[in-house]
């Protein structure tokens, strides 16, 4: 369609997941892609898969511009790229062996960020082609997928397979907005008072304060702030005494 379709009422990324062996995420710049990618990478490797329904998988994190540049350079499959990549980054660790075992067990959650990212069409092309073998290949085992794009480009290169679902992101509602400014401010009094203490949660709530008035009683600020990343620099203006912006640009 032309126009975004919203079928149902928004529902958590990890169900969707459940359903279907992968999960594309659109969204536009800052709508938190890459953080949830990061997220669930860093609750696997802390062992705390088991409340997301992802226990026991093993993560594998890895910008697909890394390997578009290494398809320019020479025609290397995706299993082989992601071992050479990580072996350059974490050399102590066997990830090849590693990944191997995940892969062959249906343990592995492979977690490819940035499609948008391979500027050049063609090369795109051929990054979506390399991670649709890849996926059709893996799949069967169990293993589970997740892929990001911005929403700009994406039906150019729009792949389609098996048990392969698409999501967009949907905008902060006032909710969310709250909690995240609930959270980050308490977040950042803490680091900057040495802990946890009174002194840290009053200047806390007066942050909070401050920014959930502008957001109320300011149409402009609010409609930014549906954002994360937009919302988290309207926070740090705030922080820093800056006038908050009014318009995206």
């Amino acid at each position: 369609a032309e126009q975004a379709l919203r079928l149902s009422d928004p529902q958590p990324l990890l169900n969707i997941l459940k359903e279907h062996d992968g999960v594309i995420i659109l969204g536009d710049p800052g709508a938190g892609k890459t953080t949830f990618l990061k997220f669930l990478a860093l609750k696997l490797a802390r062992g705390e898969g088991k409340e997301l329904g992802l226990d026991g998988r093993l993560p594998i994190l890895l910008p697909l511009a890394a390997y578009a540049n290494a398809l320019e350079e020479k025609d290397i499959r995706l299993d082989d790229f992601i071992g050479a990549y990580f072996e350059e980054t974490v050399a102590e660790h066997p990830v090849s062996e590693m990944l191997a075992a995940a892969l062959e067990s249906g343990l592995a959650l492979i977690l490819l960020d940035g499609l948008d990212e391979v500027k050049e069409l063609s090369l795109r092309n051929t990054v979506v082609e390399r991670v649709m073998d890849f996926y059709a290949y893996h799949r069967r085992k169990g293993n589970k997928f997740l892929l990001t794009s911005r929403i700009v480009g994406y039906r150019d290169v729009r792949p389609a397979a098996e048990k392969l679902a698409e999501s967009t992101l949907v905008d902060f509602e006032d909710e969310e907005i709250e909690g995240f400014i609930q959270r980050w401010t308490l977040a950042l009094e803490k680091e900057a008072q040495g802990g946890d203490n009174a002194i840290a949660r009053a200047d806390a709530k007066t942050e909070q304060r401050g920014l959930l008035d502008a957001v109320r009683h300011n149409a402009g600020v609010r409609r930014l702030a549906a954002n994360p990343l937009l919302l988290t620099i309207l926070a740090l203006m705030k922080r820093q005494g800056v006038s908050l912006p009014e318009r995206r640009v």
